[in-house]
């Protein structure tokens, strides 16, 4: 199983990587160059990857700039009918899926950086800064907050500190929710 994450909210199951590039031109075709995220699965493994414009060339396979370095290579499930409990299943359970929210996360910020950019070009075009810039300047910036508090928290667990990583976790979740509280306090009902 293969899912590629575009940053804008499209998921694409694809288990070929020329569909990978299909994605990539449709971005580039609609002026937006942002990477590709995919997580491909074989039931056992995880293994991330970000495939940026082909034409550039970059493919990064499992490791993204700011990764902590346990999570930078294929995150593997152990097979839980060979230990005496799930625990261990369990926790590596955890980690895959707060890498998988990670990845996740990267690619949204990745589709509000297009979008920004998107934005301020057509505002320097049109000779005006476009009103929709600044939400996306406190968007952009909500995210970023966001993972870099919830990469914090994780570390935070490491060292054992859960009552500040749960603090910090629910302090993310705060910054994510800002970005739609504006996209809803700016909706205008007209009657």
């Amino acid at each position: 199983m293969t899912v590629c994450f575009t940053g804008f909210g499209t998921t694409v199951s694809a288990a070929d990587p020329l569909e990978w590039t299909a994605c990539d031109d449709i971005n580039t075709h609609d002026g937006f160059s942002l990477p590709i995220h995919c997580i491909l699965c074989d039931g056992l493994t995880f293994e991330f990857f970000k495939f940026e414009n082909w034409h550039a060339a970059p493919f990064l396979r499992g490791c993204f700039v700011g990764d902590p370095e346990h999570l930078r290579r294929g995150l593997r499930l152990p097979d839980f009918t060979n230990d005496p409990t799930s625990l261990p299943f369990i926790l590596q359970l955890r980690r895959i899926c707060e890498t998988v929210f990670d990845v996740m996360l990267c690619a949204y910020i990745s589709g509000l950086e297009a979008h920004h950019k998107q934005s301020k070009g057509r505002g320097e075009r049109e000779g005006s800064k476009r009103p929709s810039l600044d939400k996306w300047d406190q968007a952009l910036a909500f995210a970023q907050d966001a993972l870099k508090t919830f990469r914090e928290a994780e570390s935070q667990r490491s060292r054992g500190d859960v009552a500040s990583a749960n603090a910090s976790v629910q302090e993310a979740l705060r910054a994510l929710q800002k970005r739609y509280y504006l996209q809803s306090s700016s909706c205008s009902i007209v009657s």
